[in-house]
């Protein structure tokens, strides 16, 4: 094989995508190597034709030298799979290919090799894998185009050599038949002078026939001819198109000047359906995700108005029941209505509980972190469970402390209170519960609730954090629903902190939230709820108007009963629009409107009661059973006023509605 001749072959081998090489067959040695397996292995030219094909496939030597032996017995083009070995000795899967050739009375074995690494990973394609191989053939296709003219010069120099260049042309054929892509070359009158093996077999042998007859089967040229265009600009071009197959291709367009000077385009079709799947089944599988997230939305929503409405009924007459001071319950009665209260108020817990670990679950749960001065947040959680502590005689010891983390303050005083909930059920008469507070290595903040209570098997501290989780049987009797734990443990991860569990069984447990200190800003603390200005009771009337604007008449009666009064004239709407017209012709004191109402909802309401000046400066508080903090901060920026839960707690409705009216006592 001339020098030429090799020269010739490398020309043309710098052209395709894949690493090509012409091998001795006899000894294995590396005669000739195009750019990209220069390029892809980490050799130069001089040292990579220094080697043998062995040399860039030592640990599959077997492998090696079968493919080689197939490839001689066959008599055509084999196909394997190995592993290549680069200049620094690191290792990929790749597709071999290979097929020997005569040529000037001497036999060789030209070898393509395509590096597989990506075809193993398809599934996780994603759209920006067409970009970036769009990105490199377009850096590919520039090096062709310089390439090219290069080429072309030297064809013109060679032209008083036709015949043997002639000769060369079909060496050349021979081994571009070999290649593992689709190739073929395209005249201006729509014919192909050569089509390689892999093109005749996927679109059918030129004889004379149109490019667009073979590839599309069509009478006529398509309607943008991307070969057209490279004849006409002279750059290259690069497209995607599906075949009649279904199968889909990127295909590189180069302009070439054939040996007698006529113009070509050289065409190289790369089969890319498996990527095109793969982001295709990527796309697919995220609208699925988002059709499912968005009904488990709609779900929930839907769960939490339809629980909580029929609770508050259930809820509020039983605490009439026991506030009744002209008809007083008999002492057994106010046993059986405090039992009410009592597995009423475990079911909603349960309720709130179940529908706010799904909706973590499903992603709709925002934490807003801020700087949080732990000595007040402790303190306010202590109000909180004082009379559990005092139910069952227990101390209750915090430190004072100085320490700042950040966190969400809403989320974080909610993991503390189940926290320390939990120490105060399954502690023993007379024990103790304590809060601390320490600085960690690494601008960290540890805050430890110890209790000496009934404490926990070791074997049974990884189950604890599992929802729906009772562990022993002694926690049997102990009401709870088996979700806090779960909840505490999510929302601290949201609060990118850490909750442990440490326990000895009949000695008590500890707890540690673990978070991130803060940068000790200035601590801005909750202000407490503001109502009306006092002045306003004292120029009001004898007598006030509330408005109820409610669809379910088991709220209607219920907030009518427990805001029954001789001075009071309490006004009903079933509906947005029959309320909006009984706000403007009798001018209440206070509007009381559900959220979910038929046709016209509670939102929609309020912003044509604000815009009307006899009306907007009225109190209006949103009465709901939708009680997620993302739907009273929705609430409160639409312009309510104030915004109570449902099932509602007599008690501290009446001292809501009192801030407004000034005389309503509970």
């Amino acid at each position: 094989m001339t020098i030429k001749w090799l020269g010739r072959f490398r020309e043309v081998l710098d052209h395709i995508y894949d690493m090509a090489f012409i091998i001795e067959p006899s000894s294995g040695k590396i005669l000739m190597a195009n750019a990209r397996a220069c390029d892809t292995l980490g050799y130069s030219y001089s040292e990579i034709t220094s080697l043998k094909l062995e040399n860039i496939h030592p640990f599959d030597l077997a492998s090696v030298f079968e493919f080689a032996e197939n490839v001689r017995a066959q008599h055509g083009t084999i196909q394997d799979n190995l592993y290549c070995k680069t200049k620094g000795d690191k290792f990929f899967p790749a597709e071999v290919s290979g097929k020997f050739f005569n040529t000037d009375g001497r036999t060789f074995m030209v070898v393509t090799v395509r590096e597989i690494s990506q075809r193993k990973n398809q599934e996780a394609l994603s759209g920006t894998k067409l970009r970036e191989l769009e990105e490199l053939v377009q850096k590919r296709t520039e090096k062709l185009e310089n390439q090219n003219k290069l080429l072309q010069h030297e064809m013109k120099q060679r032209k008083e050599a036709e015949r043997r260049v002639r000769h060369e042309r079909q060496n050349l054929y021979n081994m571009l038949d070999s290649l593992p892509m689709a190739f073929h070359l395209q005249a201006p009158d729509y014919t192909v002078p050569f089509a390689n093996k892999v093109f005749r077999e996927r679109f059918g042998a030129p004889q004379k026939r149109k490019c667009h007859d073979l590839m599309h089967k069509s009478s006529l040229p398509c309607e943008v001819c991307t070969t057209f265009k490279v004849f006409d600009h002279g750059k290259n071009e690069v497209t995607v198109w599906e075949a009649l197959d279904g199968r889909t291709y990127i295909t590189v367009c180069t302009p070439f000047t054939d040996v007698d000077g006529s113009p070509l385009v050289m065409e190289m079709a790369l089969d890319i359906t498996d990527q095109e799947k793969a982001k295709k089944d990527a796309i697919l599988a995220k609208e699925e995700a988002e059709k499912s997230s968005r009904a488990k939305t709609e779900f929930l929503t839907c769960m939490s108005h339809e629980l909580r409405t029929p609770m508050n009924a259930i809820l509020g007459f039983s605490q009439l029941l026991g506030m009744d001071r002209e008809q007083p319950l008999s002492p057994i009665q106010k046993n059986n209505v405090q039992h009410i209260l009592k597995a009423g108020q475990h079911l909603l817990e349960l309720i709130n509980e179940v529908l706010h670990l799904s909706k973590m679950e499903a992603g709709h749960i925002s934490i807003s972190t801020e700087d949080v001065q732990l000595n007040t947040l402790i303190s306010e959680v202590g109000d909180l469970i004082q009379p559990m502590l005092n139910s069952k005689n227990l101390s209750f010891m915090t430190l004072s402390t100085d320490r700042t983390v950040m966190a969400d303050r809403v989320r974080l005083k909610q993991v503390l209170l189940n926290l320390i909930s939990n120490s105060i059920k399954y502690n023993s008469h007379g024990g103790s519960v304590s809060v601390e507070c320490a600085k960690l290595d690494g601008q960290k903040i540890k805050i430890s609730v110890l209790d000496t209570g009934i404490g926990i098997k070791p074997e049974n501290l990884k189950e604890i954090f599992q929802p729906f989780q009772r562990i022993d049987s002694k926690t049997d009797t102990i009401e709870g629903t088996g979700i806090g734990l779960t909840l505490s443990l999510k929302l601290t991860e949201l609060m990118n902190g850490t909750l442990e569990a440490q326990s000895k069984e009949g000695h008590g447990s500890c707890f540690s939230i673990i978070l991130p200190e803060s940068n000790n800003h200035p601590i801005k603390e909750p202000k407490p709820a503001t109502g009306m200005d006092s002045t306003r009771s004292e120029n009001s009337k004898n007598s006030f108007k509330v408005l109820y604007i409610e669809d379910n008449a088991s709220n209607m009666e219920l907030v009518a009963s427990i805001l029954f009064r001789q001075n009071l004239y309490f006004l009903r709407a079933p509906d947005a629009r029959l309320g909006i017209e009984l706000a403007r012709s009798h001018q209440p004191d206070l509007i009381l409107m559900d959220i979910e109402l038929p046709g016209m909802n509670g939102f929609e309401a309020l912003k044509i009661i604000k815009k009307e000046p006899s009306l907007t400066s009225i109190p209006v508080i949103a009465l709901s059973a939708n009680n997620m903090e993302s739907d009273i901060q929705k609430g409160l920026s639409a312009g309510f006023t104030d915004y109570i839960t449902k099932p509602i707690k007599v008690t501290p409705f009446l001292q809501k509605v009192n801030q407004y009216l000034t005389w309503i006592q509970p």
